[in-house]
């Protein structure tokens, strides 16, 4: 079984925090180093590496250089699946996203909260 792996973003500090998780085959979370707070975004890591071997996040933006899927993507959980969803670039489907399952042609090259600038980039 998959041990479920998390990272935390703090609102209030700007910054990510320790956060230990352990995972109980009742299928119940535990949180010993931090309560669950509004000012904390709990993003998940769904067990991914990107093309690089670098662990690939809820809330990561992804870079593709594939020819006619090229552009910035984020990981995003959606109707019960992991999804690259396009920000910029030319989808290669009128949904605007793909199945997080075929991601290797893809490199992590940030997130929401250390890179908006990405976030604010116009699509084509």
């Amino acid at each position: 079984m998959r041990s479920l792996k998390f990272r935390v973003w703090d609102k209030l500090k700007s910054g990510w925090v320790d956060y230990d998780l352990e995972y109980f085959q009742s299928g119940k979370i535990f949180e010993f180093s931090l309560r669950r707070l509004a000012h904390c975004v709990y993003q998940q890591f769904p067990g991914l590496l990107d093309k690089n071997g670098k662990e690939i996040y809820e809330g990561d933006l992804m870079e593709g250089k594939e020819g006619y899927k090229d552009g910035i993507l984020k990981v995003v959980f959606e109707r019960g699946r992991w999804n690259l969803e396009y920000i910029n670039g030319k989808p290669f489907d009128d949904s605007g996203e793909c199945d997080l399952s075929d991601y290797s042609w893809t490199e992590v090259v940030g997130n929401i909260f250390e890179n908006p600038e990405l976030l604010n980039e116009s699509k084509n």
